[in-house]
């Protein structure tokens, strides 16, 4: 299976408006500097989140600049301040089901999932390093992620 689905989450705002546009998708383009912070921010806060959510920046990554670190930091606390009895980081969801393609079609990774069974509660979490908001309402990302995550937590 490929890294990345045919309907992904993550260009869900484009496939969505434009159908056509999957065709696409494989159209090599290079990693800019920020995809590439990005990518280490997200893989430093996943070790974190799967060492018990410890504040502690790994060594293993080497050096990273204050900025980075506080960003990550401050994910990483966000999620320690959810009330939950589980925790999925870097998780694979699939919803090709849900919207009548192959699963083989449609999957992606949610950085984070917390469930609280007692409750039912659900928290799908994104982490974003760019410097453009991304609102979490009414998000097609998120959302995908969630359906994804429904058959985990029904």
């Amino acid at each position: 299976m490929s890294n990345h689905a045919l309907f992904s989450p993550s260009d869900a705002h484009r496939w969505t408006k434009c159908h056509a546009s999957v065709q696409y998708r494989d159209i090599e383009t290079p990693m800019s500097a920020s995809a590439k912070r990005g990518a280490k921010m997200h893989r430093i806060a996943a070790s974190m989140l799967e060492r018990y959510l410890s504040p502690a920046m790994p060594k293993e990554f080497g050096r990273i600049g204050h900025v980075m670190e506080k960003y990550i930091r401050d994910y990483v606390n966000s999620v320690n301040k959810i009330d939950f009895d589980k925790i999925l980081v870097e998780h694979r969801v699939f919803f090709g089901d849900e919207i009548k393609q192959s699963n083989h079609n449609c999957f992606g990774t949610v950085d984070a999932v917390t469930y609280k069974h007692s409750t039912k509660e659900l928290f799908v979490i994104d982490f974003k390093t760019g410097s453009e908001a991304i609102p979490a309402t009414n998000n097609l990302q998120l959302l995908l992620y969630a359906v994804g995550c429904l058959r985990r937590f029904p």
